[in-house]
């Protein structure tokens, strides 16, 4: 089945790079004059995603501006997310937004160019409640990991210095009953609260991806990765 709507959260507040005491919008990031986020829409471009649910917080101006309502092939929407970096309250009124059942998640501030057909496959191969993508680092500290069962997730460990791990890709698939049989409260972490809370009682699968990881978070990685990420809006 191909999946044609995505939501990213792009809500993320102002932050700052892991080398530089600047504040600034990781979405926004300015990489060979196009702004991270436009490298997320490229690549969803590319599987055949038509339609992107935005969710914006404090930057909302700032990406309306910039991309308007649609981006060549993609129509663009925006979440009415009033809780600027909350993914869970985001989310909830994402859910409410789109009206197909199955969809990607991705967050902004990262990219990880994952092949979206070989996780639409795996997601109604295995059928689980959410399907999470895993790219395997070495010696790292500012990632949790994910612990497995073959390809179900089991659990999780907080952020530790560690040699080598599974973390988690932030590319997720899932439909739109994934909140129906929890109670939350308004504002919540997608990952901590949720994910992370609900692993026993959530079907959560996992596929590996040997693919690029790229977090705005951390200027080390928008330098070394400026080729990859100009490769993917070759052409244009």
């Amino acid at each position: 089945m191909d999946i044609d709507s995505a939501i990213i959260l792009a809500n993320e507040n102002s932050g700052q790079l892991s080398s530089d005491k600047n504040s600034f919008s990781p979405s926004m990031a300015m990489i060979e004059e196009k702004p991270f986020l436009e490298y997320h829409f490229h690549h969803l471009i590319r599987f055949g995603v038509k339609r992107v649910f935005l969710a914006t917080g404090e930057n909302k101006d700032k990406i309306y501006n910039y991309f308007g309502n649609r981006y060549k092939s993609l129509n663009i929407n925006y979440i009415d997310d009033k809780s600027s970096g909350n993914t869970g309250y985001a989310l909830k009124h994402g859910f409410a937004s789109i009206d197909r059942e199955h969809f990607f998640i991705l967050h902004a501030s990262s990219l990880f160019c994952v092949d979206l057909r070989d996780l639409s496959e795996f997601y109604f191969a295995y059928k689980p409640d959410i399907c999470l993508t895993l790219k395997r680092k070495r010696n790292f500290f500012r990632y949790g990991s994910v612990e497995m069962d073959v390809c179900k997730v089991i659990g999780f460990e907080e952020n530790k210095p560690q040699t080598s791990g599974m973390i988690d890709g932030r590319v997720y698939l899932t439909n739109q009953y994934l909140f129906n049989n929890y109670e939350l409260e308004e504002y919540f972490s997608f990952e901590k609260d949720f994910l992370h809370k609900y692993c026993k009682e959530l079907n959560i699968c996992a596929m590996r991806s040997g693919e690029e990881f790229i977090d705005a978070r951390v200027a080390a990685d928008l330098q070394k990765a400026q080729r990859e990420l100009v490769s993917l809006t070759a052409g244009d």
